[in-house]
């Protein structure tokens, strides 16, 4: 498995160190079946503490990290790694869907909660479910690294 993320690009009115949000829609409690005592709150501050990969092989992310990558494949620089690098120095944790997506599904409320990002032994489904990747200390960039404008490269060492 590699994981592979998808970073805005340096922007001149952009203040380094400050997250970006491009166009993230508002977040709506209705649409959040939240878990017991778990809060949007809890939820909002779970995200904020966490790096995201997409998960991925090494042809690429999978569907919902290449849907993204499409749309914002004019301001995005992608990096990829292998994911034992990545979790060499941390414990990776794991999520079945695309935790920021907000949007009731089936008319449904989608769940939220703390098992939304699992430790791999705690994990109810298969790797091949895995959607993000996430970590709860920045990583560290192995020489392994690549970036690339697009998915198709070329894919060059940091």
């Amino acid at each position: 498995m590699s994981v592979i993320s998808d970073v805005p690009r340096p922007n001149r009115q952009l203040h380094p160190g400050f997250p970006v949000l491009r166009d993230q829609k508002p977040l709506h409690e209705k649409c959040i079946a939240f878990e017991a005592e778990f809060s949007m709150a809890d939820f909002v501050k779970e995200l904020n503490r966490r790096v995201f990969f997409w998960s991925g092989r090494p042809n690429g992310p999978v569907r919902a990290g290449r849907r993204a990558i499409d749309h914002y494949g004019t301001s995005d620089v992608l990096i990829r790694l292998p994911f034992l690098d990545a979790a060499k120095d941390q414990t990776p944790y794991f999520s079945r869907c695309k935790s920021g997506a907000l949007r009731m599904q089936h008319g449904k409320p989608v769940p939220r909660g703390r098992r939304a990002f699992l430790p791999a032994i705690e994990c109810d489904f298969p790797p091949s479910e895995v959607i993000e990747v996430t970590f709860l200390q920045p990583v560290k960039l192995s020489q392994e690294t690549e970036m690339a404008q697009s998915l198709g490269g070329p894919w060059d060492r940091l």
